[in-house]
């Protein structure tokens, strides 16, 4: 992944300490985020507790001016619960001693996603209620993630997550930044293609998460509307119209 150096006009205008707010040894990263960067040393902005996420850290978390949830991670857990179909094929492989109830779920916190076809996001819950009290992010609202290369995807809070753990995408997600070949394997015992899941996170980072407070609207849910809404929402934060992939 190249690490480009960063425009001078961005470097400038940012104090050292908002330089860590946001993966700035990559440019193509912050070209993306565009405006953001300027809001990450915003007065307004809230600077949230990262060092509580043992399990899986982040780099920098807070709340924006307008409460929207942004974070960055050199890399993103993979996600696989929801109904475990593609295609017809059966798609999860796990370690022998895995367990069903701790470590695979048949269904997410948002009904009727599948990590296998749906982008989304997964933000801590299990044992501190993070999120609810720390963000006034609620499962459906949309979120966005940015890649290492720049390229960022439309995806919606579609799952609750270990109280230790931030940063976390579905498979669907990975997907759209590594293709499906990077993510299955096949072999000996698997010999059908794209059957059997890798247990390693994509090495296509840095990664910003950001979650869109209210994007889910109040009426009955309409996850096309939840994801317009969060992209035009993204475009004005960013200053720019950047077509998602």
């Amino acid at each position: 992944m190249p690490r480009n150096r960063v425009p001078a006009s961005v470097s400038a205008r940012t104090f050292p300490d908002v330089r860590k707010r946001y993966p700035s040894h990559c440019a193509p990263v912050v070209a993306t985020l565009g405006g953001v960067v300027s809001l990450l040393g915003d007065q307004a902005t809230k600077t949230l507790n990262r060092r509580i996420f043992k399990g899986h850290p982040a780099k920098y978390i807070c709340t924006l001016p307008d409460d929207t949830l942004y974070f960055w991670s050199k890399d993103l857990d993979v996600d696989d619960d929801g109904y475990n179909s593609k295609e017809g094929l059966i798609l999860i492989n796990k370690p022998p001693d895995w367990q069903p109830d701790e470590f695979y779920q048949n269904q997410t916190s948002l009904p009727g996603l599948s990590a296998f076809v749906d982008p989304y996001i997964v933000l801590p819950f299990s044992g501190n209620d993070w999120y609810q009290k720390k963000t006034r992010c609620r499962v459906g609202d949309g979120a966005i993630v940015i890649a290492g290369s720049g390229e960022w995807t439309l995806a919606v809070f579609g799952d609750e997550g270990p109280g230790n753990k931030i940063g976390e995408i579905s498979l669907a997600a990975h997907a759209k930044f590594v293709g499906w070949g990077a993510l299955f394997t096949q072999g000996p015992c698997h010999p059908v293609p794209c059957s059997v899941t890798f247990e390693r996170r994509p090495k296509s980072g840095p990664f910003v998460t950001m979650v869109f407070p209210d994007t889910r609207g109040t009426g009955m849910y309409d996850l096309s509307e939840t994801l317009e809404n969060t992209k035009r929402l993204f475009w004005k934060l960013a200053g720019h119209k950047k077509r998602p992939v």
